[in-house]
């Protein structure tokens, strides 16, 4: 009992912990005012939906936990496609991206937040490849969606910090930031690809 418990209050901590989370993505996404990185921070509020019902209900059956990864990989995939959509629709210029420049200090650590919370996504994903929980593998995988849209952030506030202390044009970093977005949004397609497959060798 204490173990489920302990479990229990882990999994509570670790939801809160990605409300958190959702909340600072969603607030550097609206001070950049970008379409993409709004839409960027979804998947952290994915992350909290799927822990805080974990939490709620950790003794599921086999067939439910099936169930609740199907969902979930439906919702990844509608994702995906949103992600790519809007990353298109950059492409084609069609944003409502300013030209915020952040200097100095300010800058710096929106990117090395952004650089923990990827490096803290691809840990949990190495550290999920092990378990058997479908549930628990279906919320590392969307951390890893999420991580890809956290080197989205990254490759954005990256760009705006170099432009502000340079006078002249660099196409490379222009290209770079109307393109990355969308490589990464094709990346993020094999994620539901690789759930449904899953699912598909899944024994209930």
């Amino acid at each position: 009992m204490k173990k489920s418990l302990s479990a229990k209050k882990i999994a509570i901590i670790m939801a809160i912990i990605a409300l958190v989370s959702f909340g600072y993505k969603i607030t550097i996404g609206i001070l950049a005012t970008s379409l993409v990185l709004i839409v960027a921070a979804i998947p952290a509020l994915l992350i909290f939906i799927c822990k805080a019902a974990y939490a709620k209900n950790m003794n599921q059956t086999r067939a439910e936990k099936k169930r609740a990864y199907l969902i979930m990989a439906i919702v990844t995939a509608a994702f995906a496609a949103v992600f790519v959509l809007f990353s298109i629709l950059k492409v084609g210029g069609i944003d409502i991206t300013n030209q915020n420049r952040f200097e100095g200090w300010i800058g710096i650590v929106f990117i090395l937040i952004i650089i923990l919370l990827f490096v803290l996504s691809i840990l949990n994903l190495k550290k999920a490849l092990g378990k058997e929980d479908l549930v628990l593998i279906g919320i590392k995988e969307i951390t890893f969606m999420s991580a890809l849209t956290d080197a989205v952030m990254i490759e954005e506030f990256l760009y705006r910090v170099i432009i502000a202390y340079i006078d002249f044009e660099i196409p490379f970093l222009d290209f770079t930031l109307k393109y990355f977005p969308l490589a990464i949004g094709v990346l993020m397609i094999l994620i539901p690809v690789s759930m449904f497959r899953r699912l598909i060798h899944y024994e209930e």
